[in-house]
């Protein structure tokens, strides 16, 4: 008798030209098959082929059907692991006969359902200048300050969600990493806390529960952690710069922005002053996370709108592409105006008593290379001017006085 478990378990070296089978019942003593072609003589039907004189499918498993929760391997039914990757919600498991989740998921809570993630965005900026919050800016720092010493803010600007958490809402591994702003503080990007996890932890956790926050207002805050957030990496480059579509994104502002900041960006919004810097192209090349923000959740405490429930991500990369083309400051073109008369114009009419006799040592607003559209749309009452309407204040008279303030 032969020792099977000799040869099977043994290497099988065969002659040259002649390939080793394995376990076939030609293999003799030798470990080789015997010598010649067992499929010479085999003819088989359609796709099949002949392997050790047998016909069998390419396929093997092309004609069978396998119950739930099995696959086909090799023509033989075998059991698959239908919940291998499936992650189920609280209070859920995953049927193996399906792969889906069964079971009573939790419900958020009614306060959540109700929410509004675009007013939440307002109140993570400047929660105490948005319509509807009764509770005014506190005058103490957050509590949390006193457990970093790098930021050196106080009052209110410590109560600001963003000062901890960032624009980006990555806090300490985010643009707050370095600089004035860091603290040390987490982000909340990413965060895995549940609704109610998170209203508790910002009306007590964060106190502001204590600061006068309504069950309302933080529930819409809630709402925008867990909701609203973006990665804004999604739509800025390693060099800050957004990356949409400028022309589409020229469209947008065109008709929706131009009414209030220009075409050029550089008019001072409704609710403005004459100290007011934080111009369109300014903005959304200083600190592009925070332009972005705005852009979606508005200016608290201006009629600027939120354009969170008006555009969608690509349309908010589209207009802060293109608001970064637009110029960064007022510059003074060449006039042609009359310096001496300008300057005789701005001390006549009383310029000095706010921007200083020279045009740059007053309370008010530096006017060193003021433009002369500026100059005329500030004082003849187009534009907000915090200085009285000048009446018959004419062109010439502001390119005189650009003229003299391009010389300062």
């Amino acid at each position: 008798m032969l020792n099977a478990k000799r040869i099977f378990q043994s290497p099988l070296t065969c002659r040259v030209g002649i390939a080793c089978v394995g376990l076939s019942l030609m293999v003799l003593t030798t470990g080789c098959p015997l010598l010649g072609d067992p499929c010479a003589d085999v003819t088989c039907d359609g796709d099949q082929t002949c392997v050790l004189g047998t016909c069998v499918d390419p396929d093997a498993c092309a004609n069978v059907t396998c119950d739930a929760g099995e696959e086909c391997v090799n023509g033989t039914c075998v059991s698959v692991d239908l919940c291998a990757g499936v992650t189920c919600d609280a209070g859920q498991t995953c049927d193996p006969a399906t792969g889906a989740c069964v079971g009573d998921a939790p419900t958020d809570p009614a306060g959540f359902v109700a929410a509004s993630a675009a007013r939440g965005g307002a109140l993570y900026d400047k929660w105490w200048n948005v319509p509807g919050v009764t509770a005014t800016a506190p005058t103490d720092d957050h509590a949390f300050w006193a457990t970093q010493s790098t930021n050196t803010r106080s009052g209110s600007d410590t109560w600001r969600c963003k000062e901890c958490h960032g624009w980006d809402y990555k806090g300490a591994n985010g643009a707050y990493a370095t600089g004035s702003h860091f603290t040390g503080f987490a982000g909340i990007f990413g965060t895995t806390l549940t609704a109610q996890e998170a209203f508790d932890t910002i009306r007590d956790g964060h106190a502001f529960g204590t600061a006068g926050l309504t069950d309302a207002d933080i529930w819409d805050l809630a709402k925008f952690v867990l909701t609203a957030q973006i990665d804004t990496d999604d739509i800025l480059d390693a060099n800050n710069t957004f990356t949409g579509v400028a022309a589409a994104g020229q469209a947008t502002y065109d008709t929706s922005c131009a009414a209030c900041h220009a075409a050029d960006g550089l008019t001072v919004p409704p609710g403005g002053d004459d100290t007011f810097d934080a111009f369109v192209g300014f903005l959304s090349n200083d600190n592009p996370a925070e332009f972005q923000h705005k852009l979606r959740f508005g200016q608290p405490g201006t009629a600027m709108p939120a354009q969170f429930d008006v555009l969608d991500l690509d349309g908010i990369a589209d207009l802060a592409t293109y608001s970064q083309t637009l110029p960064t400051e007022l510059t003074a073109p060449p006039t042609g105006g009359d310096a001496v008369a300008g300057e005789t114009w701005y001390g006549a009419n009383g310029c000095a008593a706010c921007h200083g006799a020279g045009g740059n040592d007053g309370f008010a607003a530096d006017l060193t290379g003021a433009a002369a559209a500026t100059i005329l749309e500030k004082n003849d009452g187009t534009q907000t001017h915090g200085g009285p309407v000048i009446d018959g204040i004419t062109q010439a008279d502001a390119d005189n006085v650009a003229a003299w303030l391009a010389g300062l």
